[in-house]
């Protein structure tokens, strides 16, 4: 037997909670702003998430932490038009990445979706009884008391990062300070940083980034606690949610 309702009367905690605790074995999905999340779960455990959001797409994912770079992305979703196969296999068989660091970022990539769900309020859901998987889908194993801990942390953390940026027109400009080493090791990192320029506004730069949004705002709130970067005015915006964060 299925469920639904509103994310006003049942939080993202609360539906977790339910259906680790009873054991359940479905798909959780989850709507807002016509975005949608899947929350894969068998005997209560999370085997699966997805999402529409194409920061969220397994290859962007990729791409953003450096793992791929775009050739090999454009190479792979090629052949995933022609053949309909899952991406984590074709990057595998194609020797772009080994099997254990796919699963490894499927789970994180899975994670991040999840805690994007802890900022929604205005969502409705539906858990689908028995619901089957994808046949392509690579299997994680996450538990749910686990993501909710994290989660709330998470919560958290952006509260203290909407001090600083609490909506997304926010516009930032770089100092005179000298940017940390380690953020030019990172290529997620160096393309956020090149893309503030005095004029972009935080939703201009996470649509650069291609990256979680949790991860991006997060990351320039950083730097502005470094003073690398100011805020530099604000325009029109729209309210800045937590990463939405994936089909395979």
């Amino acid at each position: 037997m299925g469920m639904q309702g509103s994310l006003r009367t049942m939080s993202v905690t609360e539906l977790l909670r339910w259906a680790s605790s009873g054991s359940k074995t479905g798909t959780l999905e989850v709507e807002q702003d016509r975005k949608v999340k899947r929350i894969a779960f068998r005997d209560g455990r999370i085997v699966a998430c997805s999402s529409e959001d194409p920061p969220a797409l397994l290859g962007q994912f990729l791409l953003s932490r450096g793992k791929i770079n775009h050739d090999t992305l454009r190479a792979a979703l090629e052949r995933q038009e022609a053949t309909g196969e899952n991406l984590g296999k074709i990057l595998e068989e194609i020797g772009a990445l080994p099997r254990e660091e796919i699963e490894s970022q499927v789970a994180a990539k899975a994670e991040e979706n999840i805690y994007g769900l802890f900022d929604w309020t205005d969502a409705v859901f539906r858990f689908l009884e028995n619901a089957p998987l994808d046949p392509y889908t690579i299997e994680v194993n996450l538990s749910v008391e686990d993501i909710m801990i994290r989660g709330a942390q998470r919560k958290e953390d952006l509260q203290r990062v909407r001090k600083v940026l609490p909506n997304s027109g926010i516009v930032l400009r770089r100092t005179d300070r000298p940017t940390p080493s380690e953020v030019l090791g990172s290529p997620m990192a160096r393309r956020i940083l090149e893309s503030i320029n005095g004029e972009r506004s935080v939703a201009e730069i996470l649509l650069h980034a291609h990256a979680s949004e949790y991860l991006v705002i997060k990351f320039l709130f950083t730097l502005y606690g470094q003073g690398v970067v100011a805020v530099a005015g604000e325009r029109g915006f729209t309210v800045t949610a937590s990463p939405r964060s994936p089909a395979n």
